[in-house]
């Protein structure tokens, strides 16, 4: 999925490897194009690389940094260009860690003196980062983005907005979009896609009325224009009545998982309700991404046939600890669709 995202973004020169939780790909773009990628939680630029790491691995990347590392076009980037200090940050597979006194202040002077700016170790605007992982592979990097959310700003069973961004992306975003999360909660996706993709029409529907207060007063902090686009409501994403047939190009969603009182059998009957609705409303060459549990009875229904739509991928993915699956469906042929009442 990530491959995915990275060609189109950056016209990369190939992705070089994909480890857990990493990926590491070359291109000629600046690093502050790099930074502005809505879809990764942290961006590297990495100085140099090492295999086949010893049992110190820390302090053995350390005794090779050296001011040669900084390239000019390194040095004379924005992203280092405007650092007043910067201060190092270790981490030994996957996390921070400390060093020794001496092998610090040796990456300290290194750095001081390629870069002619103080450490700070506490505040330092610019971090560079000596990580092993437990592959015996190492790095030296400098930190260009800054996180954007961190788990403790968001509400429980919120997605994190690089998530979001991703799962936009997937669904192949365009200008003149109708786009729908029928099952919008916390309203990650629908402000994801509001933030970062341009489209005609956004729709975000839940059962919470108070989930759909809380949004609209996100969405009205944004004061732009553009919040005209998007319209909320609270509705039933498995009774879509108010939605005509065939008018949706886009729909992006998490639906319920059954992590929240609900019995097996409720969640088999929303996502059966919902997918008949879905079914109906996408117009041909529409696109539904959706993120469910990896074990979900969704994944099975799916599988059912429709003459309506196909499965064009699926992906295994993490969520908070949890397995999951992003489903990519496609409607490909304007077929009869039932048309469903609602209560009137």
């Amino acid at each position: 999925m990530i491959a995915k995202a990275i060609d189109p973004s950056l016209r990369t020169d190939g992705i070089l490897r994909m480890l857990d939780g990493a990926v590491f790909y070359q291109t000629d773009r600046a690093p502050t194009q790099i930074a502005n990628l809505r879809f990764f939680q942290n961006s590297f630029l990495v100085l140099r690389s090492f295999s086949k790491l010893g049992r110190s691995p820390i302090p053995q990347m350390i005794r090779s940094l050296d001011r040669r590392i900084f390239r000019q076009s390194i040095i004379s980037s924005p992203v280092v260009r405007s650092a007043r200090s910067f201060r190092i940050v270790t981490s030994f597979e996957n996390r921070l860690c400390a060093v020794d006194r001496r092998s610090r202040a040796s990456a300290e002077a290194a750095v001081r003196a390629a870069l002619r700016i103080p450490e700070s170790r506490a505040k330092g605007e610019l971090e560079i980062w000596i990580l092993s992982r437990r592959e015996g592979i190492g790095f030296i990097m400098i930190r260009i983005t800054r996180r954007k959310a961190t788990e403790k700003s968001l509400a429980k069973g919120e997605l994190r907005p690089e998530l979001a961004n991703l799962l936009c992306l997937l669904s192949g975003p365009a200008a003149q979009d109708v786009f729908l999360d029928p099952f919008c909660g916390h309203g990650a996706i629908v402000l994801e896609r509001f933030r970062a993709f341009p489209a005609k029409k956004i729709y975000g529907f839940d059962l919470d009325s108070e989930k759909i207060t809380l949004l609209r007063r996100k969405v009205k902090k944004n004061r732009s224009a553009a919040a005209g686009k998007i319209s909320l409501d609270t509705i039933d994403g498995t009774i879509l009545a108010a939605v005509p047939d065939n008018s949706v190009t886009k729909i992006v969603s998490d639906p319920p998982w059954g992590d929240y009182n609900l019995s097996r059998d409720s969640v088999k009957e929303i996502y059966r309700g919902f997918l008949t609705q879905m079914d109906r409303i996408m117009s041909p060459g529409g696109i539904a991404v959706l993120l469910v549990g990896r074990d979900s009875t969704f994944c099975h229904l799916v599988d059912e046939e429709s003459h309506a739509r196909r499965l064009d991928a699926s992906y295994d993915v993490l969520v908070s600890g949890k397995k999951a699956t992003v489903l990519k469906l496609t409607y490909v042929a304007a077929t009869e669709r039932p048309t469903i009442s609602g209560p009137s």
